[in-house]
Parts: structure tokens; C-alpha cells; sequence
């Protein structure tokens, strides 16, 4: 954690006071985030502004990052840039998780009403990594072949690469 940050907060009460948490965190701290990165050198940028948004008590706020992955084509390093607006909700119970407004998410808050910063900013980070990291040109390269039949209408055909891997098919009598 950055100096001068807190490391465990009252959402609550830093919602009634008004209060700013602002920072980075470096990647390799965040250690469910470290099993999804092939790389962790860099740092996790963040602010997060506690309120109330009429009967809200949450926070708003951005999280900044980039973070290396493995691309899950070609197994190379993937850069991959987070750049997530967060807008949490802080709520005693699932009954009121499911009321909240959009934007916000809901945090569950157990007694005592704590959370650790880190964690929070580590989950919106985890939450925009894509389930299948890939490059771009390995998604197209890994696209389905496509083929037009006589009606005119377009059908898949997954495997249609895999004919120029066998010889012709011959009549053997």
C-alpha cells in the first residue's frame, strides 16, 4: 500500500464524512491478481470518493492499470490497459444489494462495517480482465471459416481448415 493511505476503512463513515482515498498499490501486493499475471512490475492507480447519493451510502471513483497477461492463443505476453469507473453501493444484507440504482454494485459489508482498500481496488481490477485474454490478431486468426452455400445462405464450417490437411479422398475398389 502507498504511504499515507489507510489500510483498512469504515465505508460508512468515510461516506458520511466526505472523505478521498486516493494512491497506487504495486500489482505484485495484490495476490489474487498475481495468479492472472505474467508479469507484476507496475502499480495499480486509483481514487475513490465516498458519499451519499440520496438513500446511497457508496463510493465513485476510477481505477487505473496496466497489466501483463498471458494471450491465450498464442501463450505470448499480452499488455492489456484497465481503465474502470467504479461505483460501489455499501449494503448490510442481499435484500438491499438488489435494491441499489444503477450504476452502483453492491459490497456487503459484514460487522464490524470494514474493508480493506487494496481489496477493493484489487476486485475492479479482476472484474475487467477478460475471462480468455487474447491479441487481436489472434482472435480473428482463431475465427471460424465461414462459407457460402448454394441457397446463398452462410453456414460455419469449423473444420474446413483441417481438409487441406488430408490427401484427397479416393475410391479405392
Amino acid at each position: 500500500m502507498s504511504k499515507g493511505l489507510p489500510d483498512i476503512i469504515d465505508p460508512v463513515d468515510f461516506a458520511e464524512k466526505g472523505r478521498v482515498v486516493s494512491g497506487a498499490i504495486p500489482l505484485g501486493a495484490m495476490e489474487r491478481l498475481r495468479d492472472q499475471m505474467v508479469a507484476t512490475s507496475g502499480e495499480v492507480r486509483f481514487r475513490l470518493e465516498f458519499g451519499k447519493e440520496g438513500v446511497v451510502v457508496g463510493a465513485r471513483g476510477r481505477v487505473e492499470a496496466e497489466v501483463v497477461l498471458q494471450c491465450q492463443s498464442c501463450l505470448g505476453d499480452l499488455a492489456y490497459a484497465i481503465d474502470r469507473e467504479v461505483a460501489l453501493g455499501f449494503v448490510g444484507s442481499i435484500e438491499q444489494a438488489d435494491r441499489l440504482p444503477e450504476p452502483f454494485e453492491p459490497v456487503i459489508l459484514d460487522e464490524p462495517r470494514v474493508l480493506r482498500v487494496a481489496e477493493i481496488v484489487e476486485d475492479e481490477i479482476l472484474l475487467s480482465i477478460p475471462q480468455v485474454p487474447r491479441h487481436e490478431v489472434c482472435e480473428t486468426v482463431g475465427q471460424e471459416a465461414v462459407a457460402a452455400g448454394a441457397d446463398g445462405n452462410v453456414r460455419r464450417r469449423p473444420f474446413a481448415d483441417l481438409a487441406g490437411l488430408f490427401p484427397s479422398n479416393t475410391k479405392q475398389n
